[in-house]
């Protein structure tokens, strides 16, 4: 997963620097004494999605923090490019390594942070791994923009055994180029992946659109994710007549069913003096989409940021995690039924969710913060 969407993107990079100058950092530590969940890597750079090979190996995509490559302005932000970005492997025995280096990553050109870079990944075995590179409003087909790891921006990436990459699969970017799914002029961020036999379903949240690629990068079909109306005037969001609901995270649930959450638009309410900015808890969404078919539905709302899914089988439950509340929810596939599985202080910007074979969950943490802050924690269930 990747935290640049459009407008929800530049609200959260604004929310985000107010709070890491009020000095926001809760942890995975003890807290009113609670011990917190179990910390299984550390020292990780913007960490963003986790996954498991078929080995029981987590592997985290690290988005990096960016580089010396000045390319634009993007949310306020100048934004600079480098090879920063990486994925790491923690072993059934909890050894860390990093295992891939030198990805493409654009950030904040002073402090590193908001990065965009390595986000989704699926890994095959214990060396071939399938990464999906975010991309920002700076990093597009046209841009012209001369600077490392420029080409990798925004596709989908496979690692050889000795960890160089082998590339492009397939070029997300160029579907929005050339589709514009959602009508509102070329936006592409590819913020994740997940596996449909040997195809791929992406979610994009620039373009606000879910892809279904083949093994050799065909695009099959796109489906725009469901917009939400304008609460109230489309003042309240900024002129548009829908709240830009931004998908975000993806995972496969049962056969050809995937599950995608999505991080609310941001809405502002003018009527009070200063204006009431922001996300509106109870925005986001998880969405039920079909490969097959192409059929889109909603299951959980009344969610706030929702940045990432994840899905048990065998418990039936879906698992979401909440950007900025530090949350993270299971929910009951069959009766809507939720129950909090951390406790109010464990988490600071969970970003990744993935489910082990024994049901225990883990959450990436720190996932915009600059520094090598970045953890991985679990929670035994």
């Amino acid at each position: 997963m990747t935290l640049l969407t459009r407008r929800s993107a530049r609200a959260a990079i604004a929310i985000l620097i107010v709070l890491m100058m009020l000095g926001f950092a809760p942890h995975a530590a003890e807290a009113d004494g609670h011990e917190g969940p179990t910390v299984v890597a550390t020292g990780l750079d913007q960490p963003r999605d986790i996954a498991f090979n078929d080995r029981g190996e987590l592997f985290i995509s690290e988005a990096g923090s960016g580089g010396p490559d000045e390319v634009g302005f993007f949310a306020g932000s100048l934004q600079c490019s480098g090879l920063t970005g990486a994925v790491t492997r923690v072993d059934k025995a909890g050894n860390q390594r990093r295992v891939v280096e030198g990805l493409p990553s654009v950030a904040d050109c002073v402090d590193g942070s908001g990065a965009a870079g390595p986000a989704g990944l699926i890994p095959r075995g214990r060396h071939t791994i399938f990464i999906q590179i975010g991309s920002t409003g700076t990093i597009d087909p046209n841009s012209g923009v001369a600077a490392a790891g420029v080409d990798q921006f925004g596709r989908l990436l496979r690692t050889r055994p000795n960890g160089t990459v082998i590339g492009p699969v397939a070029d997300i970017t160029s579907f929005e180029a050339a589709t514009d799914t959602d009508g509102e002029g070329y936006d592409s961020n590819p913020t994740d992946v997940a596996a449909w036999g040997r195809n791929y379903v992406i979610t994009d949240a620039g373009a606000n659109a879910v892809h279904v690629i083949s093994r050799s990068g065909r695009l099959i079909r796109t489906v725009e994710v469901p917009q939400e109306p304008c609460p109230g005037n489309p003042g309240n969001c900024f002129g548009d007549p829908t709240l830009d609901s931004v998908p975000t995270g993806i995972a496969r649930g049962s056969g050809d069913i995937f599950y995608i959450s999505t991080l609310s638009g941001v809405v502002a309410d003018f009527s009070v003096d200063p204006p009431d900015i922001g996300f509106k808890p109870g925005n986001g969404k998880v969405f039920a989409f079909d490969a097959r078919t192409g059929a889109i539905w909603p299951v959980v709302d009344d969610l706030f940021t929702a940045i990432d899914v994840a899905y048990d089988n065998r418990a039936g439950t879906i698992y979401v995690a909440e950007f900025l509340s530090g949350a993270v929810w299971a929910v009951d596939a069959e009766s809507g039924d939720r129950s909090r599985v951390d406790t109010p202080g464990d988490l600071a910007l969970p970003g990744g969710l993935a489910v082990d074979r024994n049901g225990n969950v883990y959450v990436s943490t720190f996932t915009a913060a600059p520094g090598m802050l970045g953890q991985v924690v679990r929670y035994d269930r």
